[in-house]
This record gives C-alpha cells, structure tokens and sequence, in this order.
C-alpha cells in the first residue's frame, strides 16, 4: 500500500447531483473488474451512508442527503425499522465466508447497525464512529451490543453491583474517534492490495487518515476526491455493485434472506387471586421490546383486551387486568407500522407462570 494518504482540501467542494451511468459504460467496467478482484488475495471494503440509503437511511451528500435538505436523517427512534440490504448481506456472507483470507475487513463510517445487524463478525467490522446500539459502562468498563435502540435517558450498567452510567458509543460531531476501530481500520489497509470503496464520497475527514493507496475501487453515485486515484469507478447503486461482483466474483458464496427477530420477556405479577401486572420488555436485560405499536392482554383469546401502556423512560409497556387464577394469559402486539407488512402476534402464557418468552419475527422485502 502507498506510504501517504491523499489530503482533502479543507474546504468542501460544492455538492454535486447523483448520476447513474449508462448500462454500456457500466457494463465494461464491470467485465474488468472481474480480473481486478480475481488478482487480489487481501480485500478491504469501505463503506459510507450511501450504502444504507435502500434502507431509508438518509446520507450526507446525496440529492436528499443532510447537506442538501438540511434535515437530519432519520430519527434514532426509527433506526429499528431499517433492515440490511442486499449490499450490506452480501458484506456479511463475505466476511462469514471459512476463507476469509480475501475479505479482511470492513470498514464503515456508519453507525446505523446494519452491518452489524446483518451478520458481519465483530472480527472483521472496524465502525469508526462507533454504533449507535453499542454502550460503554463508565465504571466498570463493560460494553452492552444491543438488539434495540434504547432509551438515551438514565441508562445505568446491566450490573446491579456496578451501577455505573452508560454512554453510547455512537461518535457525534467533534468527539473523538474510538482507537480500537481506528487501529483496525489502518491494520487492515496497511496489509489489503485492493480496497472497494461502497456509497462514500469519501469527503469525511477521518479519511484523510486513512492510507487508502493506489489499488482501489469506487462504487458511488457520485465523483469523489480519490477518483483519479481508483481503478475502476462506478457510478452505480451499492446493491447493483454488489450484486454484480458476487454473481462475478463470489458465485460460490451465497448471500442468504434476511429475518429479522427482536426477543420478548413477559412477566406476570399477581397483584390479587383474580387480577395481575403484565409487563413486556425486550428479551435481554436492559433493553426494551420496539417492535409494537400497542399491546393488548387478555385472560382468553376472546377477550376481554386490556391496552398496555409504554414507559417514555424505560420503554416497558405494562398494564393491569382481571386474570382468574388458572387462566392463562394471552399477548396480542400489533406490530409499529415501520415493519411494513409485518403480521400481529400472538403469544399465550400457560397459566402459573410468571415469566414467559416471546420472539417477534419479521421477514422484510430482500
């Protein structure tokens, strides 16, 4: 790899409108890449917001990106709804691959989960801006993954005898980049002989850093400072790429479908012989259960329904409500219109039992 980085002006260009090329040009440049990647044994991919935009995740730069509108993407809230796409899956597979000798790493300036929440190793995943479902314990160090975003209120360690205050490990606009995934990123790049840059104009300044060298390839809707620099360019959409190089390149590897799950904990208080508290939370501590727009509780699938109500701080949805003593318990979630298509659920809790187990399952268009 190239000793020096390339260095970006400190003034930003102006932005400049997204345009796909013609299928000829496109069809050519995608005929040599197939030799670019056969001669190559150490791949990096770098990956920018451009990548997560098929899963209405606004970017920065593009023609509905932060720059341009000036509104700021999508709500935290929401980012439970964004499912991987097809680039993002087939990231995952190559990763996950038994010769992960070609695929050492991705690097992604992200910190939506998706590369995560499609399955791509911890291994082999440097997020240089951290992840917004990550949380660090400020006491005693200890570091939570979750499957949810969670509330950004009053959030203290999943261990009761430490307490500590947690803190995201999302990176916000003047913090400092986490060292970990930084000295990743760099091991990385210093030993790949081809680096695939995916939906990155490549204008974040933490690129500056980063020794990108003279064996590259950009897929990006459009130019960035590094175009002469590449290879091969690509003005085409992240999943066409990468459904062209696998097809191409990785025939043997498949990209499997996608199933999203959240896991559920319902717990069942009985406050007298012929009533009880029902809460559902999320299915690993700490976190809360995102997946519904409103929980109903009965004693019989027939009824009588009892609405829960949600905790804006904690996100419990709870509730109380006439259970006889040897009925069960049935949960009826009807699922956050995020999840389009998604079915209701159903769960029923055997009567006596005091905790119980559910999974949401959501199989999103692929």
């Amino acid at each position: 790899m190239s000793s020096s980085a390339p260095s970006l002006s400190s003034s930003r260009p102006m932005v400049k409108r997204e345009a796909r090329e013609t299928d000829d040009v496109l069809e050519a440049k995608y005929t040599r890449l197939v030799d670019v990647v056969a001669n190559a044994r150490n791949i990096v991919f770098l990956t920018g917001a451009g990548i997560s935009t098929s899963a209405s995740v606004p970017d920065f730069e593009g023609d509905s990106g932060l720059r341009k509108t000036g509104v700021l993407g999508v709500q935290e809230h929401k980012l439970d709804y964004a499912m991987p796409t097809y680039a993002h899956r087939a990231l995952a597979a190559l990763a996950s691959a038994p010769d992960r000798t070609r695929v050492n790493m991705v690097v992604t300036s992200n910190h939506d989960n998706l590369h995560a929440r499609a399955g791509t190793p911890p291994t082999a995943l440097a997020e240089l801006f951290g992840n917004a479902y990550v949380e660090d314990c400020l006491r005693c160090g200890a570091r939570y993954r979750r499957s949810v975003i969670v509330p950004p209120m009053k959030r203290r360690c999943d261990d009761a005898a430490c307490g500590g205050r947690l803190k995201r490990l999302g990176v916000r606009y003047g913090e400092t980049v986490p060292y970990g995934p930084l000295k990743a990123a760099c091991d990385a790049l210093a030993v790949a002989d081809l680096v695939i840059v995916l939906g990155s104009s490549l204008h974040t300044y933490m690129f500056e850093h980063l020794d990108l060298g003279p064996r590259m390839v950009i897929a990006n809707l459009q130019p960035t400072p590094f175009d002469d620099q590449a290879i091969l360019t690509f003005a085409d959409y992240t999943d066409a790429f990468m459904d062209r190089l696998m097809a191409s390149c990785f025939g043997n590897i498949a990209v499997p479908t996608y199933v999203y799950t959240q896991a559920a904990t319902i717990r069942i208080d009985r406050t007298s012989p012929a009533a009880a508290r029902v809460e559902l939370l999320g299915g690993a501590p700490n976190e809360p259960f995102t997946a519904a727009a409103a929980v109903y509780a009965a004693p019989s699938a027939a009824g009588p329904w009892t609405e829960l109500s949600r905790s804006m701080i904690t996100g419990v949805w709870a509730g109380e409500l006439a259970v006889p003593q040897n009925a069960p318990l049935v949960l009826r979630v009807e699922p956050s219109p995020g999840y389009i298509g998604a079915a209701e659920h159903v769960w029923t809790v055997p009567s006596g039992d005091a905790v119980a187990s559910g999974v949401f399952e959501y199989t999103p268009a692929q």
